[in-house]
């Protein structure tokens, strides 16, 4: 189990998780009042559970009657902030980025961001930009009446799918995986599908088929819809 999935557990209130889920059917067990109830639901591997059963509603249930906090990966999905509504825009006007500043926008097809031409560059009220003035990390800004207003990464993310909504995201399915383009997430969503997922090539994400649910409900809270393209090798299988 990488060691991600251990520095970067969910909490509730103050306290890790009892129980979580931190890929699919496999959960960490902090509380160890647990592993009584947990007995013949899975196979255990030290502090870890593969899930055998179907009966998740009612595991839960048992378990947060003795006190235990449980949360499978759906439940941790649907507390995923959502995209906020369609900024209401305003009057365009022109940015002139300062000499080596570079600029990018929130593209609404590839949903990620795409470096602007350097010249001045106009811009709607309302649409986030992320701004590169040095090799290190971007900053990121919200476009105002007459000004960029510094805002956090996430918060320009999130302001990038609500502009592009309604958005899609589209996966490449082969028979035994499904291969998830490069795309900027905020921090939480991202490191949500990282747990339905293994990294591929060029940025890209791979994931078995039977968590394709599970993918569409993380990018649903952006307002994003997905769809799966058979791979044109399989179709002509």
């Amino acid at each position: 189990m990488p060691a991600s999935h251990r520095s970067r557990s969910h909490t509730h209130g103050a306290m890790p998780l009892g129980v979580e889920e931190v890929a699919p059917e496999r959960c960490i067990v902090r509380d160890r009042r647990a592993w009584p109830i947990l007995a013949g639901e899975g196979e255990r591997h030290g502090m870890f559970i593969t899930l055998s059963t179907t009966r998740r509603a009612g595991l839960a249930a048992r378990l947060r009657q003795r006190g235990i906090s449980v949360a499978w990966l759906d439940d941790l999905i649907a507390e995923l902030a959502a995209a906020p509504e369609r900024p209401p825009g305003g009057t365009p006007w022109h940015y002139h980025p300062a000499f080596g500043e570079r600029i990018a926008r929130f593209d609404c097809d590839r949903l990620s961001w795409v470096v602007c031409d350097p010249a001045p560059l106009q811009v709607v009220p309302g649409e986030p930009l992320r701004v590169r003035r040095t090799r290190g990390a971007p900053a990121y800004a919200r476009v105002a009446a007459t000004r960029l207003v510094a805002c956090g990464a996430d918060e320009a993310h999130l302001l990038g799918y609500a502009c592009a909504s309604p958005a899609q995201l589209r996966l490449t399915a082969h028979a035994d995986r499904l291969v998830i383009p490069a795309v900027a997430l905020p921090s939480a969503h991202a490191a949500l599908l990282r747990r339905l997922t293994q990294p591929g090539p060029d940025g890209t994400l791979i994931a078995a088929p039977a968590v394709l649910p599970l993918i569409a409900a993380c990018v649903a809270r952006l307002g994003v819809e997905c769809t799966a393209t058979p791979a044109p090798a399989d179709v002509a299988d």
